[in-house]
């Protein structure tokens, strides 16, 4: 057995010679700090860890920290829209 060094904390992490390129994170906790970004919730600006090959997405469920929110959110929008649209309909009304 060697000992072989976290790559994010440096803490030793026990494995065999042939095996040590498999064990390069002494947690997930060390693993997820290299591969997850911490951002806010679009609803409710909790925290939320999302990996960091999705950041940035457009997908609206990925930046939502429960299905919950992600429904609230879509809820709001939907509101808004309809009152964007009914105020927008109201003015073309008051042209005619």
């Amino acid at each position: 057995m060697i000992t072989v060094p976290c790559k994010v904390c440096g803490k030793g992490i026990e494995c065999y010679e042939s095996t040590a390129h498999k064990h390069v994170y002494c947690s997930e906790e060390c693993k997820k700090s290299v591969t997850h970004i911490t951002t806010e919730c679009i609803n409710c600006q909790k925290p939320i860890s999302i990996p960091k090959s999705l950041f940035g997405e457009k997908r609206i469920k990925i930046r939502c920290c429960s299905e919950e929110c992600y429904q609230q959110y879509t809820d709001q929008k939907e509101e808004n829209l309809q009152k964007k649209c009914q105020t927008l309909l109201f003015k073309l009304w008051k042209r005619i």
